[in-house]
């Protein structure tokens, strides 16, 4: 059987060389290697059964300068560069200028494509242009042809020919019917190769990545003006601070020397060892540093940063009068928590007491029950009392203005953003406390960016890269059943454990009764007058549920001060008009027992009404849910619709209370007396 044959073509005959060794290292003498170049001027024909391409770039002048036979495969070889030639490239300096000289364009332009897909883009690297022989660079790159560039000033850094990779190696054998018998020694000596080169490149190049993408991360979050230079003084890189603040483009910048005559205020050699040594710039007084900048190649550079001695001023005294505008203070302490109750005096023990610590608070509690107050009285009684004190309410803006408020904002993040950015409500409670409320409604969205406020104490502005840390104690509230929306989905289980670390129930006015004419005294006695009720209006005011709390009182208060004289005694003609109806209602209190069997008996036989009563009852003692589902349960033979019935009948005599939500029904002492005398 008879040699192989095989056609090489290349653009010169010094790649000629290289790739022929490269193929009679692998080939031996199996294979006739027939060698072409396109420097050529004659046409040639090639009727080899195989024809290879040095370079898909060379396709044209192939298709001008060859002809080939109808069974020559042509293959477009895929090339690689070297272990050396990779060690060279990843020595070149941080930043520079380069350009990549082959003498084709075309294959220059897929080289440097080549190079940059190897993650080698630490500096910028542009193919060569036709006939260039002016080179405006900080080196230039080539590959085997150093000693056509002898003539040339500038630093030449020589990756070496290209070789052959190994898929083309295998696609060559593939078509010359070689890889079963050349496979084994294909894959020994490209795999040690391989391995060779990934144990010393692997990590200098991953080193340099990593070092690269913190750097360019540093640089363009950072506020301070910033400017790295490499060891001659030349630019690396800089940020849009430092091109605001010397009033130059990034193109005037990058590149150049930092010197005087290139527009800066100071020659390199006057700053290369400076450290917080304060200067005039404008109107600017700056504090300037000098860092060095180390990668695992040794150091590459200095880091110059710029820092506005003036605008740290402006902004701090900015934040001071803003705070205090906005009313970031807090006004309440717990000598402004007003009742005498066991049960208010219970909670404002308990308040007093987590008020010492630094654990988050969660502060359940009915609408106008005063939870901002207990909120302000425990920030104002904690370590924190000479901090800000912040407040923000969850059910007042839409998510995405909640989003900007709390966390703040960088220019540019949005249409409409101020100029310099805005801190964010967190930022603004720094060293003090922020008061979450109604946080039951805050979106899934904000509830994840809250969680990992609260677990790693750092935010991030919208629309910026740079963590901020934060040194705040939550304290939240809610009126909703957390743990129900929880069930729901429409809360997070993991940010509700991480707020309710410290809970506190403040209980509603209703279940403090004791209050109610203590409030309203204290209330009028505010704005200078005396309370002077009627018994049957106290008594009206004293049995009233108060729906919304100390809010409502406050307004019932206003009502009677703004309708009443001074010296008028005020009677239930006096009190708003739902006090109306409820004195209607409550006419039935007068009669006894029997006149109230005799009442509800008109409408359905009377033990309907006292099984509810006494079910009612009993699911209380026991700890229970009196609501109407629980009650239908436990009542064999009442229908839903009928036992809505009843219960409406009760209350509408005084009996039971209906509450809202999972708080059931509860039954009022009337109820209980009428139990007691049945029995």
């Amino acid at each position: 059987m008879g040699k192989k044959r095989l056609a090489l073509i290349t653009m010169d005959d010094l790649t000629n060389e290289l790739l022929f060794n490269q193929l009679t290292s692998l080939f031996g003498d199996s294979v006739s290697i027939e060698r072409c170049t396109t420097e050529d001027n004659v046409c040639k024909y090639i009727d080899a059964p195989v024809a290879l391409v040095s370079s898909v770039s060379l396709k044209v002048d192939v298709e001008n300068k060859f002809r080939f036979g109808d069974k020559t495969k042509v293959i477009m070889s895929r090339r690689s560069i070297g272990k050396q030639g990779l060690k060279n490239l990843l020595e070149i300096p941080m930043g520079s200028r380069g350009i990549l000289f082959i003498g084709h364009k075309d294959v220059s332009r897929d080289t440097v494509q080549l190079i940059k897909q190897l993650g080698i883009t630490h500096f910028e690297l542009q193919p060569e242009q036709p006939a260039q022989s002016d080179f405006d660079a900080d080196l230039i790159i080539t590959a085997g042809k150093a000693n056509q560039l002898k003539d040339v000033n500038l630093p030449v850094v020589d990756i070496g020919i290209l070789r052959l990779d190994i898929t083309t190696i295998v696609e060559v054998l593939s078509a010359l019917y070689l890889l079963d018998s050349k496979a084994s020694l294909v894959s020994a000596r490209y795999e040690r190769e391989v391995i060779e080169l990934c144990q010393e490149v692997s990590h200098a190049l991953g080193q340099a990545t990593i070092f690269s993408k913190e750097l360019e991360v540093a640089i363009n979050t950072n506020r301070d003006g910033m400017v790295m230079m490499d060891e001659a003084g030349r630019i690396v890189v800089s940020n849009q601070a430092a091109e605001e603040l010397f009033k130059l483009p990034r193109e005037r910048m990058v590149g150049r020397l930092f010197t005087r005559e290139n527009g800066f205020p100071w020659n390199w050699e006057d700053l290369h060892t400076v450290d917080n040594s304060i200067l005039r710039l404008h109107d600017y007084k700056l504090v300037v540093n000098a860092s060095p900048v180390e990668t695992p190649l040794g150091k590459i550079g200095t880091m110059l940063t710029f820092r506005d001695v003036t605008e740290i001023q402006r902004l701090e005294e900015m934040v001071r009068r803003d705070l205090a505008a906005k009313g970031h203070v807090a006004r309440f302490t717990f000598q402004d928590i007003i009742g005498e109750s066991t049960e208010l005096k219970s909670v404002v023990k308990v308040a007093q007491r987590i008020a010492k610590t630094e654990a988050t608070i969660l502060i359940y509690g009915e609408s106008g029950v005063g939870k901002e107050l207990f909120a302000q009285a425990i920030h104002s009684a904690s370590l924190r009392r000479n901090g800000p004190f912040v407040a923000v309410n969850f059910s007042a803006l839409s998510e995405s203005l909640m989003e900007s408020e709390l966390f703040g904002y960088d220019e540019g993040a949005f249409t409409g953003a101020k100029k310099g950015g805005k801190p964010g409500l967190f930022e603004m409670a720094h060293g003090g406390t922020i008061f979450l409320d109604e946080i039951g409604d805050a979106s899934p969205a904000l509830q994840t960016r809250l969680l990992r406020v609260l677990q790693e104490k750092q935010v991030m502005r919208v629309g910026a890269t740079k963590i901020i840390p934060v040194d705040v104690r939550v304290i939240a509230a809610t009126n909703k059943d957390l743990p129900g929306l929880i069930k729901k989905g429409t809360f997070r289980q993991d940010l509700y454990y991480r707020l309710n670390v410290l809970p506190l129930n403040i209980p509603p006015l209703r279940e403090r009764r004791g209050d109610v004419l203590f409030l309203m005294q204290h209330f009028f006695v505010k704005r200078g007058h005396q309370l002077n009720v009627i018994p049957s209006a106290l008594q009206l005011l004293d049995r009233y549920d108060w729906p919304g709390n100390t809010r409502e009182l406050q307004n019932v208060v206003e009502y009677l001060y703004c309708t009443s004289s001074a010296d008028e005694i005020i009677g239930e003609q006096n009190l708003p008009r739902h006090f109306l109806s409820l004195s209607k209602t409550n006419t039935l209190g007068s009669k006894n027992s029997g006149d109230l069997f005799k009442q509800l008996s008109e409408n359905a036989p009377m033990e309907d009404y006292t099984l509810l009563l006494k079910t009612i009852k009993d699911s209380i003692a026991q700890g229970k849910s009196a609501g109407r589902r629980s009650l239908f349960r436990s009542i064999p033979g009442m229908t839903e619709a009928r036992l809505r019935v009843r219960l409406k009948e009760l209350q509408d005599v005084g009996l039971v209370v209906l509450m809202s939500g999972r708080r059931g029904t509860r039954i009022t002492e009337r109820g209980l007396a009428l139990l007691d005398s049945m029995s």
